[in-house]
């Protein structure tokens, strides 16, 4: 899949990178099960990590399937999730991506950060990593 790689830093960390790639919806529907499969690997409750920085903006048509796809799973990512940190450089995606949340709610708390030293800062927080980096995964 050229969307996304999937990364199980450790037993409580998933670092999801997208790629700037054009993506078309069976490449996101790869990226969707491939996200399922990930979320249900964790035995225990984790934190993930989606790094958008190199990735494209979604299409309408995929924004719309991605919260389709978050109802159709809130029970699983409630279960098991429990942190999920976006890293988005861009201002302007970083409020695109707060719109979308006021008008759907997460279904767990999130936050939205500017690089993966500031996630890796929270998820430190979380499950006290500080041995594990998400920059060690690039």
């Amino acid at each position: 899949m050229d969307y996304a790689s999937f990364k199980k830093v450790n037993e409580n960390l998933l670092l999801v990178k997208f790629r700037n790639v054009i993506q078309d919806a069976m490449d996101f529907e790869e990226y969707l099960s491939q996200l399922r499969k990930n979320y249900e690997s964790f035995k225990d409750i984790f934190v993930v990590v989606f790094d958008s920085n190199d990735s494209k903006y979604l299409s309408s048509e995929l924004r719309n399937r991605q919260a389709e796809w978050i109802r159709e799973n809130q029970g699983l990512i409630k279960n098991k999730c429990l942190l999920s940190i976006y890293v988005i450089s861009n201002p302007i995606i970083r409020f695109i991506l707060e719109a979308i949340f006021l008008m759907q709610k997460s279904p767990v708390p999130y936050q939205i950060v500017r690089s993966l030293d500031n996630a890796q800062e929270i998820a430190a927080s979380f499950f006290d990593m500080t041995s594990v980096s998400v920059e060690e995964v690039r």
